[in-house]
């Protein structure tokens, strides 16, 4: 089972609903559910019978913490059964802050090619992601930077500091397929850095 709560910037909680069900037709006879972190939180919803072998899940998650992305679970333990849970609840979602950037994550499908730097289209080594704000206020970046040799960046700030293009440039090619991530700095105190995940994926023709 699997659950994708989000929580928008300005939104301090999320609910999602699941439905565990009994495959052998058995009372499922719930002991507990055990989320893996403190500002999750679980449980069956009102009017559950005990000899009733499907349940509805009420699944809350609250904001804790600075933005990101998460993974994680609830596991669920039947009586009798206190020590190995029986099925698990598993969610991944995000914990939005007012930065936002489209898309996440930068991207490169490339071949295993020998031309040089000027046979390249650019449209093949160039990567560009839009970073702006939930409120529309202006805002600062600066100090772009990357884990990844070859990898040019440039913030080019548009509508008056309003929002930014970050602008990826693969100046080298890489042998084979490499990951990592860019970096900047923002003026925004609840996420004054960012990453950005970057795979440069690098396939035989």
């Amino acid at each position: 089972m699997t659950l994708a709560p989000n929580l928008a910037f300005g939104v301090n909680d999320a609910t999602q609903f699941t439905t565990i069900t009994r495959t052998d037709g058995k009372p499922l006879r719930l002991e507990r559910l055990a989320p893996s972190k403190p500002w999750i939180t679980a449980a069956v919803e009102p009017g559950a019978k005990a000899d009733e072998a499907t349940a509805r899940i009420r699944v809350a998650i609250q904001r804790d913490g600075p933005p990101r992305r998460f993974y994680e679970y609830v596991q669920v333990y039947a009586a009798g059964q206190t020590n190995t849970p029986v099925s698990g609840i598993y969610l991944y979602g995000q914990v939005m802050g007012e930065v936002s950037l489209s898309p996440e994550m930068l991207y490169w499908s490339l071949p295993d090619a020998k031309n040089t730097p000027a046979q390249r289209p650019e449209s093949l080594v160039t990567r560009r992601l839009t970073i702006s704000t939930a409120d529309g206020k202006a805002f600062e970046l600066k100090n772009p930077q990357s884990t990844l040799k070859g990898l040019k960046l440039e913030l080019v700030a548009k509508e008056a500091g309003k929002a930014y293009e970050l602008v990826a440039r693969l100046d080298e090619l890489p042998a084979s397929t490499v990951s990592g991530n860019v970096s900047f700095e923002t003026s925004v105190a609840a996420q004054s850095r960012i990453e950005v995940p970057v795979i440069v994926n690098v396939f035989k023709p």
